[in-house]
């Protein structure tokens, strides 16, 4: 996922880079880099390609995939709700 692809699913998501990094639990500035081309540290010094994490692009693909088939408002509320309601086995 390039960093315009990742901009791209928040928005489309309706987020924030601000909004998505408390969500995450990571800090603002992390999500900026993501969406600014700039290659990431890794463990050790090593770089990484810039944009996010695989972790983080499968989330999001699955989301934006998710809303599209399901016509469904998905938002990081939504999710943390569905994930409740599975672990008081209401689902």
């Amino acid at each position: 996922m390039t960093p315009d692809e990742y901009r791209a699913a928040l928005k489309e998501l309706g987020l924030t880079q601000n909004s998505f990094a408390r969500w995450l639990g990571v800090n603002s500035v992390t999500a900026r880099k993501w969406a600014a081309n700039k290659p990431r540290a890794g463990a050790g010094g090593n770089l990484h390609e810039a944009g996010p994490p695989e972790p983080v692009i499968k989330m999001l693909r699955f989301m934006v995939a998710l809303r599209r088939l399901m016509r469904l408002d998905i938002s990081p509320q939504w999710v943390d709700e569905l994930i409740e309601r599975e672990f008081k086995g209401e689902i």
